[in-house]
């Protein structure tokens, strides 16, 4: 992927025809906000201060986060590398990312799903970098490989491991009731190609995931890094 650095900002407003659930009240819409990154590789701004840094990615989400309580932070890949802290030691060990995990999770990031450069770290960077993550992750066509057998990556947190899920989904609720059931899928570009990752087919893996969403949700998003 190109080293951009994207913030958008996606004001939705949801009418009834997506069944929205009505409680009481309901004046049946419903408004969210995704805040949405990617390609972000450094910490610190850039321009001598003036542009870019995560403490302003922060500042965003605390000003939206007034405006409307429903909105929801999200990176759709490539964080952990490259990086120039990332080549730094600490304690013996490459940082390799650990700085941007902490930052994240210091932000507010919502949602995760892999990028392309996440997997030039080794598979033992890669599982520390997925324990440190307060963050959820959701990944449709990316599992480990395991030879014949290809789990799902899996973040460990005291001692159990929680797979990461093909498909993620949650509920948004307004002051007036209005409820909307909203799932997400996550695919991400087959390259940087390590004998630890098995890629999936993005098409027939987004595909399923869409219909098995739209079975039960009322609005369906695909955080891509294609």
């Amino acid at each position: 992927m190109r080293q951009l650095t994207g913030i958008l900002a996606l004001l939705v407003t949801i009418f009834t025809g997506l069944s929205c659930q009505q409680i009481g009240g309901s004046d049946e819409k419903i408004s969210l906000i995704f805040l949405q990154l990617n390609d972000v590789y450094e910490i610190a701004p850039i321009q001598g201060g003036k542009v870019g840094g995560m403490a302003r990615v922060a500042t965003i989400r605390k000003q939206l986060l007034e405006e409307n309580p429903n909105t929801y932070t999200i990176l759709s890949g490539d964080f952990l590398n490259p990086s120039v802290i990332g080549t730094m030691k600490f304690e013996g060990q490459r940082i390799n990312g650990r700085q941007m995990v902490e930052v994240m999770n210091a932000t507010g990031i919502d949602l995760v799903t892999f990028g392309n450069h996440e997997f030039d770290l080794n598979e033992q960077d890669l599982q520390q970098r997925l324990n440190e993550s307060e963050f959820a992750w959701v990944s449709t066509n990316v599992r480990q490989n395991k030879g014949d057998y290809h789990p799902p990556f899996a973040k460990v947190v005291d001692g159990k491991a929680m797979p990461v899920p093909e498909t993620y989904t949650f509920d948004a609720t307004d002051s007036d009731g209005t409820t909307l059931k909203i799932g997400l899928f996550g695919v991400t570009l087959a390259a940087n190609r390590k004998d630890y990752v098995y890629y999936q087919d993005v098409d027939s893996m987004a595909l399923k995931a869409v219909v098995e969403l739209k079975a039960s949700t009322d609005l369906v998003l695909g955080i891509t890094h294609l």
